[in-house]
């Protein structure tokens, strides 16, 4: 999906969803050379990369909350960058963003025409512009100065109906960019809006927060800003912040070929090394190259059925083209290229029942022997018994790309906790993110994995 100069479309991509419900895959594979997730829903698949955590929930610096009494009110980065100012009540200071945290604006007023203009304190947040205009929003209203003060770039202005009629007629916080895109955020919940047009951005309805923020407790946000010099946005919650980077959408939801056969699938994986994918449905399975049939649909080798494995909910090559099937808490694995068993059907790790993990929705491995799974919108990755990364909320990028906007809002965090649940409004728009995701900073993709056999 193509980049708008702000990150928020990276953020978003939304198809239409029952309202009200927790986004859950049938499957899920990563290729691992270009570290594109794939998963399937229904008739439909998608494949994205999911976003990064950037900077880790960190508490704000000393140098602020001693002049700041946390919560603050906004947050917004200077024109140069150089600077991060931090909002609260009509007093504003900043520090530079060189990591040295140190005093960059000293603590000030902020200008007087905001109040002239009617607004009261607290603000719901405040942004600056590549030029050093200054905007502020509050009680349904926004405006916006010149970098001196001398210009009302625009009086005190009441929002845009397209939000009113979302239920945003109050915010949290918000941010923009130089071509008047705008995301706005309330509750759990956000949005995206042209104020030149006044009109929600097309694919960018009201939808949930990236899941990882949610994960890390913010369920909502008092601030945020963008990063125009590498895409991160910045977010604030109290007397924390962090900061994450949009991912991408490189193929929306779309109908299976027309060479599948299958309606649905129950499992998938892909081929090591071949571009073939393999799909399962029931007791069949099938084999495509893009949307080239490999293998017709056929009978998988009876010893799964032999084995209890009357369905299969999970699939899986390891690094040495070994294959392994996964279904109510048991898998087992067959030889490279072969029907013949090379690990018996063998229970799950404790950890990954004690957890909740066993009708599974999907199965990965990793070449360093770490199986991942997921399950009603969670996954979770061990390596035998020792668990290497806790339940954790899926990509938003997966319910951005095939549940959409109307699935629920999970704000669990990560560590087996399921957390509690709102609920995403009606969408303007058309689809519906990790601080708790350590693999989608430093091992991206997010879930690349391969080795069950050695579980």
């Amino acid at each position: 999906m193509a980049r708008t100069a702000l990150i928020i479309a990276t953020f978003l991509s939304v198809s239409s969803y029952a309202r009200g419900a927790v986004c859950k895959i049938d499957a899920f594979s990563v290729d691992d050379t270009t570290g594109v997730l794939y998963a399937t829903k229904g008739g439909h698949w998608a494949s994205v990369k999911p976003d990064k955590v950037v900077k880790t929930k960190t508490a704000l610096p000393s140098v602020v909350t001693s002049n700041m009494k946390a919560p603050l009110d906004g947050m917004a980065l200077s024109k140069d960058l150089k600077s991060i100012i931090f909002l609260k009540g009509d007093d504003y200071i900043g520090i530079s963003t060189d990591g040295k945290d140190t005093i960059s604006v000293p603590k000030a007023k902020i200008d007087k025409q905001f109040s002239d203009q009617g607004f009261k304190t607290p603000f719901s947040d405040m942004s600056i512009g590549k030029d050093g205009s200054v905007w502020v929003a509050a009680g349904g209203h926004y405006m916006g100065l010149s970098e001196d003060g001398k210009k009302v770039l625009k009086g005190k202005t009441a929002f845009p109906a397209a939000l009113k009629t979302q239920g945003f007629d109050t915010i949290d916080s918000f941010a923009a960019d130089d071509k008047g895109n705008t995301i706005w955020t309330k509750g759990a919940h956000m949005i995206g809006v042209n104020m030149n047009t006044g009109a929600v951005i097309s694919s960018m309805g009201k939808q949930c927060l990236p899941a990882e923020l949610r994960a890390q407790g913010f369920t909502s946000v008092d601030g945020m800003t963008y990063d125009y010099s590498n895409g991160n946005v910045w977010v604030l919650k109290g007397s924390d912040y962090m900061g994450v980077k949009g991912g991408e959408i490189i193929q929306t939801k779309k109908a299976f070929p027309s060479t599948m056969t299958f309606s649905s699938v129950d499992a998938f994986a892909i081929q090591p090394g071949t571009g073939n994918t393999v799909f399962v449905k029931g007791d069949e399975y099938m084999v495509l190259k893009g949307e080239t049939v490999v293998q017709k649909a056929k009978k998988i080798s009876p010893k799964a059925k032999e084995n209890g494995f009357t369905t299969i909910q999970g699939m899986a090559y390891d690094k040495d083209g070994k294959i392994a099937i996964a279904a109510d808490g048991h898998y087992m694995v067959f030889k490279k290229d072969s029907d013949e068993v090379d690990t018996k059907k063998t229970a799950f790790p404790k950890p990954l029942t004690d957890n909740g993990f066993k009708a599974i929705q999907g199965m990965h491995l990793s070449a360093d022997g770490t199986v991942y799974v997921s399950q009603d919108g969670y996954y979770m990755g061990v390596k035998g018994t020792t668990i290497i990364q806790p339940k954790t909320l899926l990509p938003s990028k997966l319910s951005e790309a095939l549940c959409g906007s109307g699935a629920t809002c999970i704000t669990g965090l990560s560590g087996g906790t399921a957390g509690t649940a709102g609920t995403a409004g009606s969408t303007a728009g058309t689809s519906t993110s990790a601080t708790a995701l350590p693999y989608s900073l430093s091992l991206m993709p997010l879930l690349v994995l391969l080795g069950l056999a050695k579980l």
